[in-house]
This record gives structure tokens, C-alpha cells and sequence, in this order.
């Protein structure tokens, strides 16, 4: 199927994709296969396609959205925006002005003949608005401000920004979660009312998912500077489709929940890390990056006092089985005693949504299940309409291993779900290309080890590895390929995978090693003294304003490349290697923008890190563990 979809995806791209003489890109119609699918598929020998399939999109969206929704009237004469008139500028250089004269900000371009971060001109100078500068107004777009992945891992965020220099508006296009939701499954936990309580405004603007156009007028009303993107393709393209292309606001930035291009010429930058997103992969991405000096990924799991710290020992088994109690190979994944083998000894798992499971990788647990003796894998049914086609897959190519394989029933709470990593994981066997995102920042926080490929060249696929760079466990648990001696791609990914492989067997074999992981995953995860940078989220947050400053005073000085330099060196060149023959297609001439990468150092203060006086943080009760470790 993967290799049937990509010759299509490959057919529809030379067939409807064009550059103008401006290097700007049309589409005549969208690519058949969604971009949110496209991040799950091992595009090995051609990784340009995830973006082309997200270009297609971003380049209809906007038209489709006034002929699916509203009648295809007429796009009033103003969409999209041009923020970059002379007066404009000058409007927005008076107002900021003093940011604006002193502002001696840290933009690098990356595309140079070595693909290196020029950090010469990196300085400690506080970007943030000072002084009698007005604050930055920063507008949150989502459809998911309810009990979604995106709200669990950054509601966190927003009682740490600075109130002073940062107006906080939140835009939320979906419906919030319903009263017996809340007080049956989470327990009475609101995350909407959390954000709610932390933001300068929250714009119920649910009527409004449809109307694009009313929606960009209520934001320009509001005069946002920066317009964040917090739903990209993902949940099923809930999303404010046709909104970005308008131009809302002066600057507007992709931030984690889908994680790969947009492929949209409206959207400025991209958070992102440079392990993540590395220099030489920038051709797969319309975005410029906006470097986080760590981890780009946010999660608040150390604040949130509804979680539990890990801990080193595992208390007794009961039965039945309850929350927090027992080892992984005491609870079996819940399995029953006669089936498998009667002393398990490791649980592998992974419990990410069928979307991101591939026959090359399933094939990769088999060999590890195989290699490992007594071991078992413990499952998610997601969704369950997807069991099925798994069952059949596994009896047909892997019957001997039936046994050895288990499905750990739903848990609606978070929270709960989050704690059973400890109950029933010794280790998580990563996806690839398309990690576990949110999912591995609950293994963690569990001190459940993570072993993931670091071969992909897509976002999605590097976002575990530089989590494990980070958290200082590269050689253990991150498959590297040696890609220095003129190997084929192919080669390559057939390398990692079998490294991948001898990574997971071996922490399955060697009880020490194994141990010692994990307990320096615990010991980072309860970490006070300060927090380690990974969970530290007000740290995060400080460089995340520091970020956002630096993007605006970017864009007072006009400090980008020309767009046509840009796609010449990456892009226009394979784009004229296979499009040749394509049709000319009637154009609108727009202005199209491509920015410097921007590279965020982090102030000397921020560095220091969060103490418990600092954030609200639980777990205090490890200190006394960690200081007789």
C-alpha cells in the first residue's frame, strides 16, 4: 500500500505542481493522500513527498474552504494581509521602538556551503519587550483546547509567560469537553479552565471553524502580532482551514502538534531543535526554524499535581490488579497466566495508534520478541476497529508469537494511562518514521526507556531521538546509522534497523544496563535542584518568549532571504529535474516570505533553571531519595 500510494503521490505531484519565475509554488488540486498520513509512511528514497502533500493542501486550503463552507463568495480584496507595506513598518517601529533601536538580535542563516549554525554574532542581550515598549500580542489558534494531546502536554505553559511583555489570546474553534466527561473520566479536571485562568483572553470562537474570513477579521481586530498554529493536519483536520493563508497576523508559527511542514508559503517559522530538524534537512520544510536551545517539544507532566513521580521500587502485585502496583513482568500486560510464557521476562511496549505502525517495523518487534526469551509485547488497541486487520497480520506471518503478544485494555483518564507505563513497561519500542509524540513523554516521566531509531529525515521521526540525546542517553537507546561512506539511503535505513534491534534485545538481556537507565531516567524526572532542563516547562517557557521576541524584531528589521535564492538552491532545482512538462497555470502574484533560521541562546539567568520556589511543582517527597542516590 505505502509503495502504491507513493507512485501516486509521485504522478499527482509532476502532473499539478508548478514554480513561477518568482519561486513561488502552485498547486492545480490537492494530493490524494492526506499530509497527517503521510508522516507514518517510510518515504525512504523520496522524503520530498511529505512535503509535497502538505504543500498541495496548504496551497487549496484557502479556496476550498469558501467553496466547501461559505457559497465560494468572492475573497474580499484585503486577504491575504501585506504586513510588509512602508507604513505598516513604520507604524510597528514607533510603537516598538525602543526594542526596535537596541535590539541586536541572534538570526543566522543556516543554508551556507557547510550547513552550519553561524553562532558568531550570538549574544546575551534580553530581546523581550522593555521599557515603555507595548507587550506582544501572541494568538493561540486550536480546535483542541479540551482533553487533547496539545493541552496536556502545554497548558503548562501559559502561567509562566511574562504578563508584562506578553498579551495572551487564546482562539479556540472546538467544543470543550462535555460535564460527565469531566467528572466521570477525568476526575473533575478541566484543562480549558486551567488555560482560562492564565491568558490575558480566551476567544470562544467555535461559530466561527467555518468562516475563516470572519475569523481573520477578529483577529486583525485584535491586533495580534504573532498567531500561533496548534492544529495543523492533525485530529482528523478539525482545524481552521483556509485561516493562514489570509494573514492574520504580521508573524505566524507551526508549534507542536503536527509535526512536519505545513507546506504553507503564510507560515513564517517552525519550533523546532537543531537534533530535530538538522540543518540539512531544511529542503523538507516551507518553514524557517526557530531553534530551542534543548528539547522544542513542551510537557508540563512535573507541575501538574494530578501526576505521580516516578519511583525506584515497585510495590507488591495485587489482585486483581491495581493502579500502582507490581512490576511489568509480574503484570503481564493483564494477560492471563496460561497464556504465554509462565515467567515473563521483560515487557516490551508501545502503545501509540495503529496510524504509525509499518510492516518493516512490526517485522523489527518480532526479531526482538524471538531474540529475547520470555519476553512479551503489550499493546494499545488504537483504535479497536484496527485489531482485526493486526490479529490476522500476526497469525499469517508471525503464528508462533501470538501468545507473546497482549492488549492492555483503554483508560480514559490521562493521568491514570500515564501511570500504568511503570505498572506494565520495562521499555517502549519506538515507531519510526512516525514517533510516539505525546505517548513517550508519559514512558519517561515513568523512567521507562525508549529505544528509537535517529535515521529519519522527517520531523516526526527525530523527535524521540533528541529527547534521548538530551537526556544523556544517545549511545543507549538511539539507533544511529553510519551514513559516511557514500551508502544508499536504503542502505542507510537497513543499518539503523538492525541496530535498532540490537539496542532492544540487549536492554532486554542485561539486567544492569537496564537498571541503570532507569534509574537515571527516574532521577532526572525527579530532579529539583534544579529541574533538568527536559521537564523543566517554565525554563522552556522562558525561551520559548525569548523566541517569539526575536521573531518579531526580525520582522522590524525585515531580516529574511530572498524567497527566489531560497527555492534555488533546494528546491526549484528537483522540482525542474522532474516537472519539465508541467502546464502553465494562471497565477496570482503574491509576496511570499522566507525568513532566517533563528537560533534562541538562552539568557545566563534562564540557564540556571527552576527551583521548587520557582514553579508548583509535586513530588518534593524524592528529594530525600535523590540525595541518598
Amino acid at each position: 500500500d505505502i509503495s502504491f500510494l507513493e507512485n501516486i503521490t509521485k504522478r499527482e505531484t509532476q502532473a499539478w505542481r508548478s514554480i513561477d519565475e518568482h519561486g513561488i509554488i502552485h498547486w492545480q488540486r490537492a494530493t490524494s493522500v492526506h499530509p497527517h498520513m503521510m508522516l507514518a509512511y517510510p518515504l525512504d528514497n523520496a522524503p520530498m513527498l511529505k512535503r509535497y502533500a502538505s504543500e498541495s493542501l496548504a496551497y487549496m486550503d484557502e479556496p476550498l474552504a469558501r467553496l466547501e463552507y461559505m457559497n465560494n463568495i468572492p475573497l474580499p480584496s484585503k486577504y491575504p494581509i501585506d504586513w510588509d507595506s512602508p507604513q505598516t513598518l513604520h507604524n510597528f517601529r514607533h510603537d516598538f521602538r525602543h526594542n526596535f533601536r537596541h535590539s541586536n538580535i541572534n538570526v543566522n542563516l543556516i543554508h551556507n556551503k557547510n550547513n552550519n549554525i553561524d553562532k558568531n554574532n550570538n549574544n546575551n542581550n534580553n530581546n523581550n519587550n522593555i521599557n515603555n515598549d507595548p507587550p506582544l500580542k501572541v494568538g493561540f489558534v486550536s480546535s483542541g483546547f479540551s482533553s487533547k494531546a496539545v493541552l496536556y502536554l502545554s497548558k503548562d505553559m501559559f502561567p509562566y509567560f511574562d504578563t508584562t511583555k506578553y498579551e495572551i489570546h487564546i482562539f479556540s474553534l472546538g467544543e470543550p469537553d462535555s460535564t460527565h466527561f469531566l467528572n466521570h473520566a477525568m476526575r473533575g479536571v478541566d484543562w480549558r479552565q486551567q488555560v482560562i485562568q492564565h491568558v490575558h483572553t480566551f476567544h470562544d470562537v467555535k461559530h466561527l471553524l467555518h468562516d475563516h474570513i470572519q475569523l481573520a477579521h477578529l483577529i486583525q481586530q485584535h491586533s495580534i502580532h504573532i498567531l500561533i498554529e496548534w492544529d495543523g493536519y492533525a485530529r482528523q483536520g478539525l482545524r481552521a482551514q483556509g485561516l493562514f493563508a489570509l494573514r492574520p497576523a504580521p508573524i505566524q508559527i507551526l508549534h507542536q502538534e503536527f509535526l512536519g511542514t505545513t507546506g504553507s508559503q503564510h507560515v513564517d517559522y517552525i519550533f523546532t531543535d537543531t537534533h530535530t530538524s538538522p540543518p540539512k534537512y531544511q529542503h523538507l520544510y516551507t518553514e524557517s526554524f526557530l531553534y530551542m536551545p534543548h528539547h522544542f517539544f513542551s510537557k508540563g507532566h512535573a507541575v501538574q499535581p494530578q501526576m505521580h513521580p516516578p519511583s525506584y521500587t515497585y510495590p507488591p502485585p495485587t489482585t486483581p490488579y491495581k493502579l500502582g502496583t507490581g512490576s511489568p513482568t509480574q503484570n503481564r500486560c493483564l494477560s492471563p497466566t496460561n497464556i504465554g510464557p509462565s515467567h515473563v521476562s521483560f515487557v516490551y511496549c508501545n502503545f501509540h495508534k495503529f496510524l504509525k505502525y509499518n510492516p518493516v517495523t512490526f517485522q523489527s518487534w518480532m526479531h526482538i520478541l524471538r531474540s529475547v526469551p520470555d519476553s512479551i509485547l503489550c499493546l494499545l488497541p488504537n483504535p479497536p476497529e484496527g485489531l482485526p486487520n493486526l490479529h490476522k497480520h500476526i497469525a499469517n506471518s508471525f503464528p508462533d508469537l501470538q501468545q507473546r503478544i497482549h492488549f492492555l485494555p483503554w483508560e480514559p483518564n490521562p493521568y491514570d494511562h500515564q501511570r500504568r507505563h511503570a505498572d506494565m513497561c520495562n521499555a517502549i519500542l519506538d515507531t519510526h518514521p512516525y514517533n510516539g509524540h505525546t505517548t513517550a513523554q508519559d514512558a519517561l516521566y515513568a523512567g521507562v526507556p525508549i529505544v528509537t531509531r535517529s535515521d529519519g529525515p522527517d520531523m516526526a521521526s527525530r523527535v524521540t531521538a533528541s529527547a534521548n540525546l538530551l537526556l544523556g542517553l544517545d549511545t543507549e537507546l538511539n539507533a544511529h546509522a553510519n551514513d559516511n561512506h557514500g551508502q544508499s539511503y536504503s542502505n542507510i535505513t537497513t543499518s539503523s534497523q538492525k541496530q535498532y534491534e540490537q539496542l532492544a534485545i540487549h536492554l532486554g538481556t542485561n539486567r544492569t544496563l537496564y537498571d541503570q537507565i532507569r534509574k537515571h531516567l527516574i532521577h532526572v524526572a525527579c530532579q529539583r535542584k534544579p529541574m533538568h532542563p527536559y521537564w523543566d516547562v517554565r525554563r522552556y517557557v522562558k525561551n520559548f518568549e525569548k523566541g517569539l521576541s526575536m521573531t518579531w524584531n526580525a520582522y522590524l528589521r525585515q531580516d529574511m532571504n530572498e524567497i527566489g535564492d531560497w527555492m534555488k538552491n533546494e528546491d526549484k532545482q528537483e522540482h525542474d529535474n522532474h516537472n519539465s512538462e508541467q502546464p502553465k497555470m494562471s497565477k496570482q502574484r503574491v509576496r511570499v516570505r522566507k525568513w532566517k533560521h533563528i537560533y534562541i541562546e538562552e539568557e545566563e539567568l534562564t540557564a540556571q533553571g527552576s527551583y521548587e520556589d520557582d514553579v508548583c511543582v509535586h513530588g518534593s517527597t524524592n528529594n530525600d531519595k535523590l540525595d541518598e542516590l
